[in-house]
């Protein structure tokens, strides 16, 4: 747990709104980079992304660059899309009902990729605006993610679809695509 600036292993959370582990940051700042790799890393074997500290991808993840403040609001982001994730998976069945636990990393980075993360190490800024752009384009990102796959992988397994850097890339392209084209104008 982050504590005043220190790691202290084996100790757990007591109060999510004060501290996170160092699995739900590493996680929070896998998603939000902009390596694809490292996302899909997070989801087949987290572990892999800590395994050496002293090299990538531990390196990219943890460096200078990224400040208490920027991981904070990070592991804030990603608690909001994971939950509204768990809130979208009920109101969704049969495949596209698991769709948010099998790529729930996925989804975390669409999200991620969708928010202007630029200005997360001002501490003036009100992470509660960002908090409520993540939580609705969560949603957006699913319902995207859900068509694509339909189109592009409706047969594969979503549990080893989502740990395929390649295949996890077609998706997004596809997906960022989607939002670029514009819409076909309504006839009345």
């Amino acid at each position: 747990m982050m504590s005043n600036g220190f790691y202290k292993t084996g100790e757990l959370v007591r109060d999510n709104s004060k501290g996170f582990d160092f699995l739900e940051a590493i996680i929070a700042v896998a998603c939000a980079h902009r390596e694809l790799n490292y996302t899909v890393q997070a989801k087949s074997k987290v572990s892999l992304l800590y395994e050496d500290i002293e090299k990538v991808p531990y390196k990219a993840l943890f460096n200078p660059s990224l400040s208490s403040i920027r991981l904070w609001k990070l592991v804030q982001i990603h608690r909001t899309i994971e939950n509204s994730l768990k809130v979208d998976r009920k109101q969704r069945k049969g495949r596209e009902s698991t769709l948010s636990v099998h790529g729930n990393r996925f989804l975390a980075r669409q999200v991620f990729q969708h928010l202007d993360l630029n200005s997360l190490d001002d501490p003036s800024i009100d992470i509660q605006t960002l908090l409520n752009k993540a939580q609705g384009e969560t949603i957006n990102v699913v319902d995207l993610t859900a068509q694509t796959i339909a189109e592009k992988y409706p047969d594969s397994y979503l549990a080893n679809l989502f740990k395929n850097a390649s295949k996890c890339q077609e998706i997004e392209q596809s997906i960022n695509l989607k939002l670029l084209s514009p819409i076909a104008p309504t006839k009345v």
